[in-house]
């Protein structure tokens, strides 16, 4: 079992001292709580990586160089790049890394990264204001735990993995967005692994009993488990697809990125509005999006958010939050929902029709995972009445396609009409004047009439 533990990085007067913390039945004598909870899971076979979080103010403090016990715990080349962070803030600002990676802590961690900080800090000799946002930090925090998890992806050889979110540490800014960021990780989780549910990460909630500058005690770590819950709802709707208004709203001038993020945000609901609405027919007519294409564009679109949170700490690049995780989310869904079609081997049916026993057997294990059982319910009557009504008046044999409309109502002498969309979506797709059927060898094939597919994939969008 791997573990990814993140906590809120320290530095003050006595960051540096070791302290006892009890991890359930052992105790484990360090300076962070996070590396007691590491020393534990190694002594429980696991494989734990610390990852501390750095507030980009932490050494905007003029009182840090002035303790005689700070300065004499810390390397001097550490205490160098503090001193010249307090002289110069704003040069250090450009690039705060140099400093962190010589913070002690650094050097105990398997990885590191700086979050932007909030409020107005004193150097000394000058005031320093941060015009930031809480968006950027649980941006920069909720990202950072999705890269790592689609990395571990590509490298687990099938190893599982859970979150530890060690809160005992930091402003209540900081874990604020760490809690909210580990909510968030939950939710995509829960939509991004729909298609294989015993495999979601576990995530945990780790926070010590309170320390007391002062007192030689042990401190109990407490564990909690977060558990969240997805539901099959979709992060957007037809507004955000149409004119581009999401994708233009997040690429506003990259037109490369927009237009494969708003190929994406089609298909999505496309995809998404055809299960939902009970219109599976329209799974095998459109296809959907591969899930590996869906997730170069998710590290696409992840990377780009990053280099915008990143470009200067002293600012925010305000994001907005809603809009930006629409995008996160969406993308995670649609990942779970061509995994799951990809595993179940539903696949565009490049114009030769399909099956609707192979359709009937398949979406029932749709509906069943993604708990629509009402759909599943519709879906069985309307099958069954085709079946029924087709097979018995082609006598098991139909060469060539014919239109629904001209054998479901001969008897009523029934002639085409402009196709309804309230009849669609009432016969589970099944429309008379969008559908055609053929019948070969007692078994029935169904695909959409070329010239409505344009109007189905409206009702479909329309629809959501």
């Amino acid at each position: 079992m791997n573990l990814i533990i993140y906590q809120i990085g320290r530095l003050d007067h006595d960051f540096h001292k070791e302290r006892l913390f009890q991890v359930h039945e052992r105790v484990f004598k360090t300076s962070l709580s996070s590396f007691a909870i590491r020393d534990y899971s190694i002594e429980n076979s696991e494989k734990p990586s610390v990852v501390l979080i750095y507030p980009v103010s932490l050494p905007l403090n003029a009182n840090l160089l002035k303790n005689k016990t700070f300065t004499s715990s810390i390397p001097q080349k550490f205490a160098g790049h503090i001193e010249s962070a307090l002289d110069n803030p704003h040069e250090y600002l450009k690039n705060p890394y140099p400093l962190f990676e010589n913070h002690p802590h650094s050097r105990q961690v398997d990885d590191f990264f700086i979050i932007h900080s909030i409020g107005t800090y004193s150097t000394g000799k000058e005031y320093i204001s941060f015009f930031t946002h809480y968006t950027d930090i649980f941006f920069e925090i909720l990202l950072d735990m999705i890269g790592r998890y689609l990395k571990h992806l590509e490298t687990d050889n099938g190893v599982p993995i859970r979150f530890i979110i060690d809160i005992s540490s930091g402003l209540n800014i900081y874990v604020s967005a760490l809690i909210e960021a580990a909510r968030q990780l939950g939710v995509w989780l829960q939509l991004f692994g729909w298609y294989d549910k015993e495999k979601i990460p576990e995530i945990v909630l780790a926070f010590s009993d309170p320390v007391f500058p002062f007192e030689e005690m042990t401190y109990t770590i407490h564990f909690d488990t977060l558990r969240t819950k997805a539901l099959f709802s979709s992060p957007i709707n037809n507004r955000d697809v149409e004119r581009y208004s999401l994708s233009k709203a997040i690429y506003p001038d990259e037109r490369e990125h927009k237009r494969s993020l708003q190929e994406i945000f089609e298909g999505f609901i496309v995809t998404y509005s055809a299960i939902n609405n009970n219109t599976p027919l329209a799974i095998y007519e459109f296809g959907y999006e591969k899930r590996g294409n869906i997730l170069s564009i998710m590290k696409t679109f992840i990377e780009q958010v990053k280099k915008r949170l990143y470009g200067i700490f002293i600012s925010s690049p305000d994001l907005k939050k809603d809009l930006y995780l629409k995008a996160l989310l969406t993308l995670g869904f649609y990942y779970g929902i061509s995994s799951l079609l990809e595993e179940l081997k539903i696949y565009k049916h490049n114009d030769s029709g399909t099956k609707i026993d192979d359709l009937r057997a398949s979406f029932k294990r749709v509906y069943e995972l993604f708990g629509l059982t009402l759909n599943d319910i519709v879906l069985g009557n309307e099958v069954d009445k085709l079946q029924r009504e087709l097979i018995q008046k082609n006598g098991g044999q139909k060469k060539g396609w014919g239109a629904l409309f001209s054998i479901l109502n001969s008897d009523k002498a029934y002639k085409e009409t402009h196709p309804q969309k309230r009849n669609f979506f009432a016969h589970a797709g099944f429309e008379l004047n969008v559908t055609q059927y053929r019948i070969e060898n007692g078994l029935l094939i169904l695909k959409y009439r070329e010239e409505h597919t344009d109007l189905i994939k409206k009702w479909l969008k329309e629809s959501v």
